[in-house]
């Protein structure tokens, strides 16, 4: 591997991201980052752990917040987060 290329994977950070709202189907770029994390191991065991803290505080019965479901890691360079180019 070329060492330009390293240095480039090296700069990739992970995003831990939810949409705006619960129906939201909207673009990527348009959805909220709740944290960023240096690896991508480290953005999916937050994920599931703020899945995991979310369902404990929830009575019994009470039904599960799509937020925390649709919640997903996203790399920094994906490029479903650029904004297109508006004119």
């Amino acid at each position: 591997m070329k060492t330009r290329h390293a240095a480039a994977l090296a700069l990739v950070g992970w995003y831990l991201m939810v949409p705006r709202s619960s129906g939201s189907e909207a673009v990527l770029y348009s959805w909220s980052i709740l944290h960023s994390y240096d690896t991508a191991q480290a953005c999916e065991a937050a994920r599931e752990k703020s899945r995991e803290e979310a369902e404990a505080s929830l009575p019994p019965g009470a039904l599960k917040s799509r937020l925390t479901d649709l919640s997903i890691c996203v790399a920094s360079d994906d490029p479903r987060l650029k904004v297109p180019f508006e004119s």
